[in-house]
């Protein structure tokens, strides 16, 4: 299911605000002018801009246009939404990478802030008292049977952002389709010639692993291949490098391809080096890393923001006459891997 579209377009709108600095009293684009640019019929375009009024955000003046009616300040009384970040060892402290700041910056034009919460794998008090005064929770990380007893208590929209250690429990969630972006990469690199393929993913209790060997087998299974289980390999987090070096040591040389989550492709990369032989390697990562510097190395990664689609996930939720959706899968796309043109 998609995010309804007038609830997009609301977004498209305050974006074009934001994006263009409009202050307060700057006139819109006619409303023809907006659905043309947002690809969307005028009735969605109106429904979203009668929503937007309803939020003063804009001001429609009958036979003169739509205006700004709200600034950054006034948009700020509107409320706050918690990101509850759960680890599974030591508590640590959250940073500002560019994706939450993409989410920061999106709540603040919409007029919420954004808190910050970190958090071990039993809740406590103090992280259940940043809860109970916010009006939605976006949750990511190591999500036990606590944290779920407890954000089932809470009665309020909440989205799971992504999933470590088990499914989306029947809570609305934004997943990446890692199974998917297994059988891209895999089927790209069969395409190059491979036949013989491995896969070194996260450790055992990582459920995107599981996705990642099911999307590998898929690929293969297709072509009538199959997967040797010695060349799966998902590397302990305290002792990756030597299980690394043993894996590559015993399979490398066997293999014409190979799978790599990109946490564990700085190891492979230093033994390929080291080869002359080396197998066509695909990368498994959120963002590219490498992008297209190596002929001999496809990535697959995920162009959309998990966080904006997370975000705009639990804005739908407020609007139960469309019926949200209950879960986003996000696709992925491939970086590089051309197949060599032959000469």
């Amino acid at each position: 299911m998609t995010i309804p579209k007038y609830v997009q377009t609301q977004r498209a709108v305050v974006d074009l605000i934001a994006t263009n600095r409009l202050g307060v009293g700057s006139l819109l684009p006619t409303e023809p002018e907006l659905a043309k640019r947002f690809g969307v019929s005028l009735i969605t375009l109106r429904r979203a801009m009668g929503k937007l009024e309803e939020l003063q955000v804009v001001r429609r003046a009958q036979g003169r246009g739509t205006f700004v009616a709200a600034g950054s300040q006034e948009l700020k009384k509107a409320g706050t939404i918690a990101f509850v970040n759960i680890f599974e060892g030591p508590l640590a402290i959250p940073t500002f990478g560019p994706s939450l700041m993409n989410l920061d910056n999106s709540l603040a034009r919409r007029g919420y802030d954004l808190r910050l919460v970190a958090a071990g794998r039993e809740p406590s008090h103090d992280v259940t008292r940043l809860l109970v005064d916010v009006d939605g929770v976006l949750v990511s990380g190591w999500i036990t049977q606590e944290w779920l007893q407890l954000l089932a208590s809470l009665n309020m929209p909440l989205v799971i952002v992504g999933t470590v250690a088990g499914d989306t429990y029947g809570m609305p969630s934004v997943v990446y389709d890692w199974q998917g972006m297994a059988t891209m990469l895999a089927d790209n690199l069969l395409n190059r010639g491979a036949r013989r393929l491995g896969l070194i993913a996260g450790g055992s209790d990582y459920a995107p692993s599981a996705e990642m060997r099911t999307g590998l087998e898929v690929a293969m299974q297709a072509r009538g291949l199959s997967v040797d289980p010695d060349c799966i390999l998902f590397p302990d987090h305290h002792r990756k490098a030597p299980e690394i070096v043993d894996y590559l040591n015993r399979c490398g040389e066997s293999l014409d391809g190979l799978l790599v989550e990109v946490g564990w492709s700085a190891d492979v990369l230093a033994w390929l080096l080291s080869r002359s032989c080396r197998p066509h390697l695909g990368v498994l990562a959120v963002s590219p890393v490498f992008r297209q510097q190596y002929e001999a190395i496809t990535e697959a990664h995920f162009p959309d923001d998990i966080y904006e689609a997370s975000i705009q996930l639990l804005f739908a939720m407020t609007e139960p006459t469309d019926g949200a959706p209950a879960s986003i899968r996000l696709q992925p796309a491939l970086v590089g891997g051309k197949k060599k043109a032959s000469s």
